[in-house]
């Protein structure tokens, strides 16, 4: 078993099968944003957790973190690190992610590739990781890894999240130039 929530127990299978119930097949591309305490108690050892979730969003979208040539789909998940803006340091390989466990674990993989992106920046793995590849001078704008995103048709998934806790709407903001959001230089 996976977790337990509300007095009743999950399994890896399970959560497979609410993606899939949610329409997410072979081949899509998906983005993950999670909040993985608000799925309820976790029944196994942090790793083993964290591999059966990467696990079941990779059998759903028909990757293999173990045979990445042979992907239909592709795994994304936020690995922000706001500590850019201080530091103004961003290193691919070591800046932590300070968004979540998941991201974490998850851009430490084998064969996971992460943007460029100082701020928001992403894990990727699968089919499309190389359509990721590029650096935009706006973290929301027309080059930006949302756009591409969007271009290449990305369902959004928030798991475990009790709000809203997608990222892309300020990709959306920025498009529709709403008044109260405004550009930041580092």
């Amino acid at each position: 078993m996976l977790f337990e929530s509300n007095h009743q127990k999950y399994s890896k299978n399970d959560l497979v099968a609410v993606l899939k119930n949610a329409g997410i097949c072979s081949g899509d591309s998906i983005c993950v944003h999670s909040e993985l305490f608000g799925l309820g108690k976790i029944l196994k050892t942090k790793d083993e957790f964290l591999n059966d979730i990467i696990s079941a969003l990779c059998s759903c979208v028909g990757a293999d973190i173990h045979k990445p040539k042979s992907s239909l789909g592709t795994v994304i998940v936020p690995t922000f690190t706001y500590d850019f803006c201080k530091s103004g340091v961003y290193d691919k390989k070591n800046s932590r992610s300070e968004v979540g466990i998941l991201g974490e674990y998850f851009r430490k993989l084998p064969n996971v590739y992460r943007s460029d992106d100082p701020i928001f920046n992403f894990a990727i793995f699968g089919k499309d990781a190389g359509k990721y590849k590029g650096f935009s001078l706006s973290c929301f704008g027309e080059q930006s890894i949302f756009k591409k995103m969007i271009d290449n048709n990305v369902k959004f998934i928030t798991l475990g999240t009790t709000d809203t806790g997608c990222t892309l709407v300020h990709y959306c903001e920025e498009l529709l130039q709403v008044p109260y959001r405004y550009y930041k230089d580092f």
